[in-house]
């Protein structure tokens, strides 16, 4: 089953004169630190909850990335889409009917730097027997139009799949990595792609998706893989007509409702 996919306080004693408190410390501080934890968790939810599009997209920069990560520091597979990017994928995806869940922020916290700011929390959101939890940061700059956000990083922590939990670690993404080498030997094509998306290693996972369904055209796990691949790299007009095609193939497919709303000119080869 896929993934549908940071104030300090400082305290000084003067022996006469007492200090005015930090800017985070300032009523009108905190103000609009709530201001901005509010837009953006409402943006999220709305969008992700249901699939409201313009709810969504109000809060990002025509330079915003979007950044799937496997931790808080830049590293090898990091993945990012652009405003464009962005922007098309949430147009395809929330055309569906909004899938039943719930979505929980926990421990937001804002911090500024002139006129740009920092929010971290963590997101939980719960999609039938799935929850994923993640870590997000949201860099935000101030505008004419207000607070807006340039950058989205974020990364898993823990995905729960009915029975099974998964804690993602260094160990987690080093175990995945490891696995992937051996799977190439084996030359399991199927298991090698499930595991390279596994690992957010998407680039790799679409090219190798891409070989599993010419070689196994019938396949259609693999046309389900390729699909949900490209959606993450909002490839969406061949997610969508992948996904399609895999419930040509096989109707038990869990094709999402937004690969089944507008018809596509053709299916992939």
């Amino acid at each position: 089953m896929f993934r549908n996919l940071t104030t300090f306080i400082l305290l000084l004693a003067a022996l006469v004169i007492a200090l005015p408190a930090s800017a985070d410390e300032q009523p009108d501080n905190k103000k609009e630190a709530d201001a901005i934890i509010k837009m953006v968790q409402d943006s999220q939810r709305k969008g992700n909850m249901e699939n409201d599009y313009k709810a969504f997209m109000s809060i990002w920069t025509k330079d915003a990335r979007m950044i799937s990560a496997r931790s808080e520091k830049p590293g090898k597979y990091d993945f990012a889409l652009n405003y464009q990017q962005i922007d098309t994928r949430a147009k395809v995806e929330f055309r569906g009917r909004p899938e039943k869940g719930w979505v929980k922020f926990e421990n937001a916290k804002v911090t500024f730097t002139g006129e740009t700011a920092r929010l971290s929390y963590r997101t939980s959101v719960s999609h039938e027997e799935q929850l994923d939890i993640v870590e997000e940061i949201f860099l935000l700059r101030k505008t004419k139009d207000g607070w807006k956000a340039y950058e989205n990083r974020f990364w898993p922590v823990e995905l729960h799949d009915g029975s099974e939990v998964i804690k993602y670690n260094a160990k987690t993404w080093k175990a995945l990595d490891d696995q992937i080498i051996k799977l190439k030997e084996k030359k399991d094509q199927e298991e090698l792609v499930f595991t390279l998306l596994d690992a957010q290693r998407y680039p790799e996972a679409y090219a190798e998706a891409k070989k599993l369904t010419k070689q196994e055209p019938d396949n259609a796990y693999g046309w389900y893989m390729r699909g949900c691949v490209a959606m993450e790299m909002a490839l969406v007009k061949d997610g969508v007509a992948s996904l399609r095609k895999a419930g040509e193939l096989d109707p038990n497919t869990p094709v999402p409702d937004f690969a089944r709303k507008i018809p596509e000119e053709k299916s992939p080869e």
